[in-house]
């Protein structure tokens, strides 16, 4: 069963699995913390990230699945959730979701994005399709200069570097 959208300001994270998750939950607390206002939902795709998710968020955050990525799916997600910014941790990347959450115009931000030496290979291969979903996010943030450097070879828009937020974490 869905859970009703809660009422003010919605920030939305999403992480493919455990460890993205983890890294994620001093910014989730300091968004709480910070915002008395805010709510904080966070999407994972794996059962372990939402089990980890519900003991660890503070009140005033929640976990809920990221939503297949069929377009009717996604749509129907983005606006019941009607999220007013979505933090998007490293590169689990999904063209319909990517592009619903642009379609609202509200801030999209790529955190953590990591390009491996294997990945800048093969997205240069793909660079129309990558270049595409990285236009979808207003800002993107690298792990180190040299993902920053290789975000914008392929195609971000807005890229800064500042540093692992895994190792912050």
């Amino acid at each position: 069963s869905r859970l009703p959208r809660p009422n003010g300001k919605l920030i939305w994270m999403h992480g493919a699995s455990v460890v993205e998750c983890l890294s994620m939950l001093p910014l989730v607390n300091k968004i709480i913390e910070e915002d008395k206002t805010a709510h904080v939902m966070v999407t994972s795709g794996t059962k372990t990230s939402a089990d980890l998710m519900a003991k660890r968020l503070p009140p005033r955050a929640f976990h809920q699945f990221i939503p297949v990525d069929f377009p009717w799916a996604v749509k129907r997600f983005v606006k019941h959730w009607d999220a007013d910014a979505v933090l998007w941790f490293e590169s689990d990347f999904w063209p319909n979701i990517l592009k619903e959450i642009h379609k609202t115009g509200k801030p999209f931000v790529l955190l953590n994005g990591r390009i491996s030496d294997r990945s800048f290979a093969r997205w240069q291969r793909h660079k129309g399709f990558i270049s595409h979903m990285l236009g979808f996010f207003t800002l993107c943030f690298g792990q180190t200069k040299e993902d920053a450097r290789r975000l914008k070879i392929l195609g971000a828009r807005e890229v800064q570097s500042v540093g692992n937020l895994k190792f912050a974490a």
